[in-house]
């Protein structure tokens, strides 16, 4: 997994500001979604059971990535969540999971790579679906894409990559529980597998747009309930077979 991925979601053998980023991490992607939610450093660094010093370094990385920002007074906050920035990350994500997976399928065709690695993981996430385990379901569901990462071998693009999906995380967060996404990962993963299996990166990169799309609607629409707001703009909706053009 790449480095950023493993600073977000792991906090063992890590530097003390390493720690922190991945405690406030969890904190930020359970942060209320309809207003600025306000980080005090003094309580923060007591319930964390950390130093000022390393906090503040955390907070700054935090910053630099847009997970937080400087509030009026000065003082640090979660920003809420919006349906603008969720199509801006998502769509980024969009583009640069296209251009891995495209990579991926020429190395396939070129036979420098195996799918081995793919299958079994797509396994675990049928696994997850069949004993109803979403939440398990949806981490095997990103193992997916971090396989993908490394059999892509572009280091630039999976970094990043791993920047955007820190900044997405809050929304792919909405969608824990839903089980008919989870029976759709697996359906979707399928044929971007197909796809690569039959060497045609062009079709796995179409795939791989559609998937993200169709993700992109659950959060939206999960969203738009969560911030009390009913009303769909026409330049939102979509239909449920939305075609990647």
């Amino acid at each position: 997994m790449d480095d950023l991925l493993v600073l977000a979601f792991q906090g063992h053998g890590l530097s003390l500001a390493d720690a922190a980023f991945s405690q406030l991490f969890q904190i930020i992607v359970n942060a209320p979604p309809n207003a600025d939610f306000p980080l005090k450093e003094l309580e923060l660094s007591e319930s964390l059971n950390v130093s000022r010093t390393p906090l503040r370094e955390a907070l700054h990385r935090l910053e630099l990535f847009g997970l937080v920002r400087r509030g009026h007074g000065r003082g640090i906050v979660v920003p809420a969540m919006s349906v603008q920035e969720m199509e801006n990350v998502s769509r980024t994500r969009e583009r640069l999971e296209g251009l891995i997976v495209y990579t991926v399928g020429r190395r396939y065709a070129a036979g420098e790579i195996s799918l081995e690695s793919l299958e079994r993981i797509n396994r675990r996430v049928l696994a997850f679906r069949d004993i109803d385990d979403i939440e398990a379901l949806l981490d095997a569901g990103l193992a997916f894409h971090v396989e993908l990462r490394r059999l892509a071998d572009n280091p630039f693009a999976s970094l990043l990559l791993a920047q955007t999906l820190l900044r997405l995380e809050r929304y792919r967060h909405l969608i824990v529980g839903l089980e008919q996404r989870g029976g759709d990962i697996h359906a979707e993963h399928e044929k971007i597998l197909a796809c690569l299996r039959a060497n045609d990166p062009d079709g796995a990169e179409r795939e791989m747009r559609r998937h993200l799309s169709n993700a992109r609607r659950i959060y939206r629409h999960e969203l738009l309930g969560m911030l009390g707001d009913t009303s769909r703009p026409a330049s939102e909706a979509r239909s449920a077979g939305e075609a990647v053009k």
